[in-house]
């Protein structure tokens, strides 16, 4: 009886067919393919190199597109000057720049410069007309003034005046960095004390300019170097070229490790005056042994 089953009453295991899975599926499916760069790739990259005029050109050096700046300094010591001095030089060799000035803004005192460094030169020539613009004061906000710049035509140098008073954060710098790769990038910040999100961004940076005296001390990645007079009269009227030239070699001190930058600050400890850095000590310190 138990033989006698008939077959159709018995559970049938039916077979199916698996879908094959095409290259175009397994490709999409998949993870991006992670390429490295050889030797050859590196050699055959190509930049566009900014053409300078040749008194920026031996203070920056052979700079291209997607550079990255910070000057620094203390209030009073030409900042303003240089920047106004910068945007006018990349605006008439180079293309547009977009300077928001966060913290002077409307001012006198940036009309004076920008009169002062003959501004209305860039109107006279059609080339030139519209290569400079400052943001209006909406954009003191970052989130507003980085997507103004996501705009089309917001400028070939991005200038921000000052890291300080927006209070730009490292990871907002990094933001810019990663989605303005062809954009020039210049921050200008306090550093009596440094932001500590200023120190960071000065690691980020290709050029790093120090401001002091109405002189403009740089270290650049891109050779350059030499030192630009922002103006010819500054503060100390005994100054002494040979003793400046001294004098500036001092400030390559503050682009130590911060341990370093540490130990050098106690060992001036006793000599450094209240709101003042140890560059300013060790500028004492020489200015000391010159009149000796």
């Amino acid at each position: 009886m138990e033989n006698n089953i008939a077959t159709s009453e018995l559970p049938v295991e039916v077979e199916t067919a698996k879908p094959k899975k095409t290259k175009k599926a397994a490709s999409k499916g998949g993870a991006k393919k992670v390429r490295n760069y050889g030797v050859n790739d590196i050699l055959n990259w190509n930049f566009k190199d900014i053409a300078l005029p040749q008194d920026w050109a031996d203070h920056l050096g052979d700079i291209s597109d997607g550079f990255r700046m910070i000057v620094h300094g203390k209030s009073g010591h030409g900042k303003t000057e240089y920047i106004a001095k910068l945007c006018k030089m990349f605006a008439m060799n180079y293309g547009k720049v977009n300077l928001n000035q966060v913290e002077q803004g409307k001012s006198k005192t940036f009309k004076t410069a920008a009169q002062r460094n003959n501004y209305a030169e860039m109107m006279q020539d059609t080339k030139t007309r519209g290569k400079f613009t400052m943001a209006d004061p909406s954009q003191r906000i970052f989130d507003v003034w980085f997507d103004r710049l996501c705009t089309r035509n917001s400028g070939r140098v991005i200038v921000l005046d000052s890291l300080d008073y927006m209070k730009l954060t490292v990871e907002q710098f990094k933001k810019m960095h990663e989605k303005f790769k062809l954009k020039g990038i210049v921050v200008v910040c306090w550093d009596d004390p440094w932001d500590p999100n200023a120190k960071r961004i000065k690691y980020m940076c290709d050029i790093k300019v120090k401001v002091h005296n109405f002189r403009a001390k740089i270290i650049s990645r891109y050779g350059g170097n030499k030192t630009f007079v922002i103006w010819d009269n500054p503060h100390d009227v005994n100054y002494d070229s040979k003793q400046q030239e001294k004098i500036d070699d001092k400030y390559k001190s503050e682009y130590v490790e911060e341990e370093e930058e540490t130990i050098i600050n106690e060992f001036l400890k006793s000599t450094v005056e209240p709101g003042h850095n140890f560059a300013d000590a060790i500028i004492n310190k020489e200015a000391d042994k010159v009149k000796q």
